[in-house]
């Protein structure tokens, strides 16, 4: 059954990016009167996001994973693993929650060659790494014998296969249970998870999972391995509870 929807980077990346979202160049259009025209500075740096994440057509990997952390290169990978054509200006245009949709951006040639590279490194690299933030876990709980995960992109809503926004494309997990409850018999181990449940610190997740299927406007991704980290990135539980 499908699992929930990653906020692009919140994650990444959401994290998808767990996830975060890039933003986008903005090209002339008809303005509303509430809407001030972008400064040259701004769409430089929006535009500076985009290559960025292009990153020259290279896939960036750890592990032999492609490092998904960023709504650009989620949507690659829903092109990639899709059967419609590749639509270039969709990829660079911001996957955004907002209201109002924003402009489409325009590829230019290089940026064109940028995400073809990208797409055959993406159908090669099935295994993706999305690094997660934010992670909270509930107190240790005797009846499950662990440590619940407490986030919105593991929660199952009824009806929705991902936490609801008004963005289009997303990345949905398969069968994340067994990576939902963290367990270690060692005592010194719990003693760190409590202190930092008590003091309110929020831990980091990073999750590798193969890309098993494509639905439209998502991916569907099945988790392997997980490894939590605590806020300063030091290792404290791995592959769902592993000590």
């Amino acid at each position: 059954m499908r699992k929930a929807k990653t906020h692009l980077l919140a994650g990444v990346a959401a994290a998808l990016l767990a996830g975060a979202t890039l933003a986008t160049a903005l090209h002339s259009y008809p303005a509303r009167a509430d809407t001030p025209a972008p400064t040259a500075g701004h769409v430089a740096r929006l535009q500076a996001h985009i290559n960025r994440a292009l990153n020259g057509g290279v896939l960036n990997t750890v592990d032999g994973a492609a490092l998904l952390d960023s709504d650009v290169l989620l949507k690659i990978y829903v092109y990639a693993y899709g059967k419609r054509p590749v639509d270039y200006s969709a990829i660079l245009t911001a996957d955004t929650q907002a209201i109002d949709p924003p402009p489409p951006v325009q590829p230019t040639a290089a940026q064109k060659t940028a995400i073809d590279r990208l797409l055959q490194a993406a159908r090669a690299h099935p295994k993706v790494l999305i690094r997660a933030h934010e992670i909270a876990l509930f107190p240790y709980d005797a009846k499950t014998g662990g440590y619940t995960m407490q986030n919105r992109i593991f929660a199952k809503l009824a009806g929705k296969g991902y936490f609801f926004d008004n963005s289009l494309y997303h990345f949905v997990y398969v069968d994340f249970e067994p990576f939902s409850v963290w367990r270690t018999p060692d005592p010194a181990k719990r003693q760190a998870i409590d202190n930092a449940i008590k003091d309110f610190e929020q831990f980091n997740l990073d999750i590798v999972g193969q890309v098993v299927a494509d639905g439209g406007d998502s991916i569907s991704i099945k988790p392997l391995t997980a490894t939590l980290k605590d806020n300063v990135g030091g290792t404290v539980l791995t592959e769902g509870g592993g000590a």
